[in-house]
């Protein structure tokens, strides 16, 4: 199943894939915020605003994932639709 995926993935235009890397390094990114929120916090003098903040991050990072999979998936089926016309 999954070599089906990365196969279906591998026919995608150039714009497409790198919507999805921006979207996997936006996620990574969200990810090493929240580690270095997660050691700071107890050092910082606004421990409860840097566990919101944490919170955030840690439930914004697979959103962004999933939006730059769905934007890429969408922007194919575009470029497609105006390359068939």
């Amino acid at each position: 199943m999954l070599q089906g995926i990365i196969k279906e993935l591998k026919g995608l235009c150039n714009f497409s894939k790198n919507t999805i890397k921006i979207g996997i390094l936006l996620c990574l990114c969200y990810y090493i915020l929240s580690a270095v929120l997660y050691i700071t916090a107890p050092i910082s003098q606004h421990y409860l605003y840097y566990r919101y903040l944490l919170r955030g991050t840690l439930e914004a990072a697979p959103a962004c994932l999933a939006a730059g999979v769905v934007a890429a998936l969408i922007a194919d089926l575009a470029i497609r639709n105006a390359e068939k016309k």
